[in-house]
C-alpha cells in the first residue's frame, strides 16, 4: 500500500513518469502507470486546467 500512495504521491506532485518508474524500481513503465499510480477525478480536472492554462498564454502571447 506504501508504494502505492507513493506512486501515486509522485504523479501528484508532478514527477514525469520515467522518473518515478526509477525511483520505484520498476523495469517496466507500465507497470508504474497501470499498477501503481492511481489517478482521481481531481486529477483529471487539475490536468484540464493546465492544458487549459497553457493554451491560453501561449494565444495571448501570439505563438502558436
Amino acid at each position: 500500500m506504501l508504494r502505492h500512495t507513493y506512486a501515486t504521491s509522485l504523479y501528484r506532485a508532478g514527477v514525469d513518469l520515467k522518473t518515478a518508474q526509477y525511483l520505484l524500481g520498476h523495469s517496466d513503465i507500465r507497470m508504474t502507470a497501470e499498477i501503481y499510480t492511481h489517478i482521481a477525478e481531481n486529477d483529471v480536472a487539475n490536468s484540464a486546467d493546465k492544458i487549459s492554462d497553457y493554451f491560453g498564454s501561449i494565444i495571448n502571447v501570439g505563438v502558436y
